[in-house]
C-alpha cells in the first residue's frame, strides 16, 4: 500500500503533467495491473489521489486508464528521434502562457507542457515547462 499511495502522490503532484511515455506507460500498467483488479487497491489509490491534490475532483480509474494511454501515444507521436540538443526559447510565443512561478532553478516555465518535437532535446529528469533550453 504505501508504494501504491507513494505513486499516487506523486502522478497526482504533477508527474502526470509531464505526459512523458515512459512514466504514462508506469502509470498505465499500475492501473491495468493493480488498481483495476483489486478493490481495496483501488480505495488505497484513490484515497491518496485525493489527499495529493484536495482542490481537484477524482477522476475515476477508467477515465485515468484512458488518460494515461492517451498520454503514452502522445508522447510517442511526438517524440524527437534527433539527440541534438538544440537551443529553444519558447518565450516569445504567443501560443503558450508563462508561468508566474519559476522553475526549480529560477528559469521561466510555461504552464503546460509543449509536444516533445516542440522542446530541445531533452533528459528524463529535466523540466520539460521549461520556457528556454539548450544553447543559444
Amino acid at each position: 500500500p504505501e508504494l501504491l499511495c507513494a505513486f499516487s502522490r506523486a502522478w497526482a503532484a504533477g508527474l502526470g503533467r509531464q505526459r512523458g511515455a515512459l512514466w504514462g506507460a508506469m502509470h498505465y500498467a499500475v492501473l491495468q495491473d493493480v488498481v483495476a483488479r483489486d478493490e481495496a487497491a483501488r480505495r488505497v489509490y484513490e484515497t491518496c489521489a485525493a489527499a495529493a491534490s484536495p482542490f481537484v475532483a477524482p477522476a475515476s480509474v477508467e477515465d485515468r486508464l484512458a488518460a494515461a494511454a492517451a498520454d503514452v501515444a502522445w508522447g510517442l507521436e511526438n517524440w524527437p528521434l534527433d539527440p541534438v540538443k538544440w537551443g529553444v526559447d519558447q518565450t516569445a510565443r504567443g501560443d503558450v502562457e508563462l508561468d508566474r512561478v519559476a522553475g526549480r532553478f529560477g528559469e521561466a516555465q510555461l504552464m503546460s507542457v509543449l509536444p516533445p518535437n516542440e522542446r530541445s532535446a531533452l533528459r528524463w529528469n529535466a523540466n520539460p515547462f521549461a520556457a528556454a533550453e539548450g544553447p543559444s
